[in-house]
């Protein structure tokens, strides 16, 4: 099963999540936020 994951970067630091809100929220600040499907498997 796929998952669906945002991602964007803070000062150095290239910042993953799946939660939708806090995506959001970075992009109120000015963040440029961008999406992608992450296959299992990927990080193990």
């Amino acid at each position: 099963m796929s998952e669906f994951i945002w991602y964007w970067t803070k000062e150095n630091k290239k910042i993953l999540t799946t939660q939708t809100d806090l995506a959001e929220q970075a992009m109120k600040d000015g963040f440029f936020v961008m999406g992608t499907l992450l296959r299992p498997g990927r990080f193990q």
